[in-house]
């Protein structure tokens, strides 16, 4: 009995080591430049949350001058998986976006 889960656990870390080196081996870097971050932000984190599981990092720059938000910012996204090409294009066809692949 203590064999067969020994060799259980085995495979599944064994699964659970190439699901990390495949995850790890997978990092896209998106900037996506938004002008009207007031009026845009409804509309991009739509987008962005049908991708959410594979977005790890959400970074927000904006500049602020003497106590004033400006309207616009950049938006950097970390993608650990297979869905930053789609989400890439999805994102291209409202806003300027970079792509920096990993």
């Amino acid at each position: 009995m203590q064999s067969r889960l020994t060799r259980a656990n085995k495979k599944r870390k064994s699964e659970q080591n190439k699901y990390i080196k495949e995850v790890k081996n997978t990092k896209t870097i998106i900037g996506v430049k938004l002008e009207n971050r007031k009026e845009e932000a409804e509309e991009f984190q739509k987008i962005i949350t049908e991708f959410g599981c594979g977005i790890k990092t959400r970074i927000g720059l904006h500049d602020t001058f003497q106590d004033k938000c400006v309207n616009s910012g950049i938006v950097i996204l970390e993608i650990t998986d297979d869905s930053a090409t789609r989400l890439f294009e999805k994102l291209q066809e409202k806003w300027h976006c970079q792509k920096m692949e990993f």
